[in-house]
């Protein structure tokens, strides 16, 4: 039998799971307790009993000795005596009972001191098996404070005692890297000066916040919430944890501080309060094992560098968890280093199918407002994305915009608002920079590799705005793809530029009014797939529709008016009837109109060739024949040409033949019926070239 408990001590804790030590001691009233006790009060005297039972126990035990040998031999037979127990700290002896056969182990029995240590209770066993200390639902930082204190100048010690105590008690789970809270901590309201805080607070437990705020001093550079096990290739699970608030004493931010780190950590709920001043106020690094299936709730935030960053270490991976967002702010002008969101899965597996919704990121502080490495399909679900920036005067002129020191880049996506717009100018629509010919002036095009845009006027009161932009880095084999905002929300002067490198692809964003699919499959795919399920070649339904502006698609289904179907592309009229159908087949185009089953053959299209155009010299000799050249820019051989003449050809002239007989060149042949020569030099024509489908 190996027990550590004294024979006086019997504890029922039979009740509601949640109890403290000091609810079941005022419910049962053992020890002495009242039900008027405080908890000081409660758990001082179950100490003190313990500390007695414990000393009766030593002194029932026997005298210690250092060996069982020793003690064999100093102790006659039916007496006891006792041995330490190597490796414990606090010491704890073994009991022994002499007998005639030699010594038996009778009991294991913690010392004195360690019951009688605040929370020593914890160490006394159960009837039905256990201990106190598994029988604890929460604890609270409050609990640890000596007898007859109330407050503190320094929570640290007595916060990091009652996550110590609680993460102690972690239940092993299915398997044995995978563990359970066995306890709460509370946070009771209150504010929390971590004055001699020396390292990251360890959260294994389930945490309830009741309002507090913790405060931490303004030089310390570390981390303070570490959520999960740290240890390789364990994890915590199923843990529910609210945290309170986090800040500084004074607004600084120190270089490489951290407010919340995640890391091992699977199908768990944490819930964090603002944070403010840390370099980066909710970090992932899970190490040789993963953080996923978990919900996180992110707070406000308004003083950081990089306000999320996911970057796993060693092998660990960052996947599968749904990041619920707050607002965020960051201040300035595309500061280097800032982000909202980076996810970085270059030092160890993948960043991958990550779901973030509602992220709030304000202000034009960010370099990057997301940048993603070796990020796969992770998804940001409606983010409301606003730069915060003012607008920036320009004058325009011609293809030239200047405005002082401009700080423009080649590349760039800027937008422009103005009270009258130059001629060529659209407001809110983007435009990218394709020159800066000095460090005042630049140029934009609509196409980021086009020609400079030659605006007709100069406009009044014209602003530009700098484009928040994402980057989503393809470099040295990083696979970055699949990354995607769907419905971003945010005002019209504040498009995303999406910057792709190396063999980053398909990231971008699906809105309200933009939606985009970039498609590259060796087996060429579709990225969207249809099918009528009905064969006939009656039905008209249509699995890709167009409405106009006053119908609506939900109340009127029916009243499209074009629509792609395999019966090709269909049109209808406003009382929602079929007016016709275009498709393809054997190289030409057929039409079939009212839906009737009377199919009709569309002509190939045609080149104007311009016109008026004039003969060069063409004199018809009497009773004869003459064939002239004309140079037409466009036309092409195989073409077919039709002649229109500007006046009535001269009586007795025909055009025996027109023809392409060579690139850019039409060959026309003249016959004179008449006796007298006739010239024709100078007559004015024009041409149609009828093309042939291939």
């Amino acid at each position: 039998m190996a027990v550590k408990m004294t024979p006086s001590v019997r504890i029922d804790v039979s009740g509601a799971r949640g109890e403290s030590q000091a609810d079941i001691l005022r419910r049962t009233g053992q020890f002495g307790v009242l039900p008027t006790d405080s908890d000081e009060e409660a758990v001082g005297k179950l100490n003190a009993d313990a500390a007695q039972s414990a000393g009766f126990a030593e002194e029932f035990s026997g005298p210690a000795y250092a060996t069982v040998a020793e003690g064999e031999a100093a102790t006659a037979t039916g007496h006891f005596f006792r041995v330490p127990i190597a490796g414990t700290n606090p010491v704890e002896y073994k009991r022994y009972e002499r007998t005639a056969g030699g010594s038996v182990v009778a009991a294991s029995l913690a010392t004195t001191a360690a019951l009688g240590a605040p929370n020593g209770a914890a160490l006394i066993g159960l009837p039905q098996g256990g201990t106190v200390a598994g029988a604890i639902g929460w604890v609270t930082p409050q609990m640890f404070l000596p007898a007859g204190v109330v407050t503190t100048d320094d929570w640290w010690p007595l916060v990091k005692a009652a996550f110590a105590f609680a993460n102690a008690l972690k239940r092993t789970g299915a398997t044995a890297n995978i563990f359970h809270p066995g306890c709460a901590v509370v946070i009771p309201g209150g504010r929390y000066l971590l004055a001699s805080i020396d390292g990251e607070l360890a959260i294994e437990c389930d945490v309830i916040d009741q309002g507090g705020s913790f405060v931490v001093p303004s030089d310390y550079v570390g981390t303070v919430f570490r959520v999960g096990s740290a240890t390789p290739g364990q994890i915590v699970a199923e843990a529910k944890i609210s945290l309170p608030e986090l800040t500084r004493v004074t607004g600084v931010i120190p270089s490489g501080s951290i407010g919340l780190k995640l890391m091992n950590l699977y199908s768990s709920t944490v819930m964090m309060r603002r944070i403010e001043y840390f370099d980066k106020p909710f970090a992932a690094r899970p190490t040789g094992f993963g953080c996923a299936y978990n919900t996180i709730h992110l707070g406000q935030s308004s003083s950081g560098n990089v306000m999320f960053d996911a970057e796993p270490q060693d092998g660990g991976w960052f996947n599968a968890n749904t990041i619920i967002g707050s607002n965020w702010y960051l201040s300035g002008n595309r500061i280097p280093g800032k982000r909202f969101v980076r996810l970085d899965g270059s030092d160890g597996h993948e960043v991958y199918g990550n779901l973030f919704i509602g992220l709030a990121m304000e202000g034009g502080g960010a370099e990057f407002a997301i940048e993603g490495r070796n990020a796969i399909n992770n998804v940001f679900l409606r983010p409301y994305m606003e730069t915060g920036q003012a607008g920036i005067a320009v004058t325009v002129a011609g293809p030239t915009l200047t405005h002082a020191a401009h700080d423009l880049s080649v590349g760039e996506m800027v937008t422009f608002l103005a009270t009258s717009l130059p001629g060529g100018m659209v407001d809110t629509q983007p435009f990218f920079v394709v020159a800066t010919p000095t460090a005042d002036t630049f140029q934009v095009s609509l196409d980021r590799d086009g020609d400079p845009i030659t605006f007709t006027s100069s406009g009044m009161g014209v602003i530009y705005f700098q484009a928040m932009r994402c980057r989503w880095d393809g470099e040295d084999g990083m696979v970055t793809t699949g990354n995607a905002l769907l419905h971003r929300a945010a005002p019209l002067i504040s498009p995303i530029d999406h910057i792709q490198t190396g063999q980053a692809l398909k990231n971008g964003e699906e809105s309200v009014n933009l939606r985009f699919s970039e498609n590259y499959s060796p087996s060429d795919i579709p990225a969207f797939r249809a099918r009528n399920t009905f064969a006939s070649d009656t039905i008209s339904r249509v699995m890709f529709a167009a409405y106009p502006p006053n119908i609506d698609p939900q109340a009127n289904p029916t009243l499209w008016k074009a629509g792609l179907s395999d019966r090709g592309l269909l049109f209808k009229n406003n009382d929602g009837t079929i007016a016709g159908r275009l498709w393809f087949d054997g190289g030409f185009i057929f039409y079939e109109p009212a839906n009737a089953g009377i199919t009709r053959t569309i002509a190939p299209s045609t080149r104007t060739l311009g016109g008026p155009l004039a003969l060069g010299a063409a004199n018809v000799p009497a009773n004869g024949e003459l064939a002239v050249t004309v140079t037409m820019a466009g036309i092409q051989v195989g073409d077919h040409p039709v002649l229109g003449w500007v006046d009535d050809l001269p009586t007795g002239i025909s055009v025996q033949w027109v023809r392409v007989s060579a690139a850019n060149t039409l060959k026309i042949s003249f016959r004179n019926h008449t006796g007298a020569g006739i010239d024709l030099t100078g007559a004015d024509f024009s041409a149609l070239a009828t093309v042939q489908y291939n």
